[in-house]
């Protein structure tokens, strides 16, 4: 068993995906907690990320830059949750379709993440 948002949860429920397949839902990576996660990162305590199936995508309600961290770190496969809350999903929607719309993040998930992050460096570096 392991505690995720104050809720028991076995091991079992944790489901991993093959990076490329997951839909975020922001272009946001948070710098400073990308740092931390360099310095902390432990992976028998990280908190899988939160998804919901919105029609054919598999979209991450929280955790871009947790799962930034991880793609540059080498995993191929992110470790997931079913998101258990009940969220506006007609704004991730609306958040998925800018998505899309602005380069088609869903299929160069990767590569998206790793340009963000290059350019968040020369930005604020």
């Amino acid at each position: 068993m392991i505690l995720i948002r104050g809720i028991r949860m076995d091991k079992n429920e944790i489901i991993w995906i093959v990076a490329g397949k997951l839909q975020p839902s922001q272009f946001y990576i948070n710098e400073e907690k990308l740092i931390l996660l360099e310095k902390e990162f432990n992976i028998d305590i990280f908190e899988p990320i939160p998804i919901k199936r919105l029609g054919q995508d598999m979209v991450m309600t929280d955790g871009h830059t947790r799962t930034t961290y991880l793609i540059q770190n080498g995993y191929k496969c992110i470790p997931t949750i079913e998101e258990s809350d009940i969220l506006d999903w007609e704004a991730y929607i609306i958040n998925v379709n800018d998505c899309k719309e602005r380069g088609g993040l869903n299929q160069h998930w990767i590569y998206w993440i790793y340009w963000i992050v290059l350019l968040q460096m020369i930005s604020f570096g």
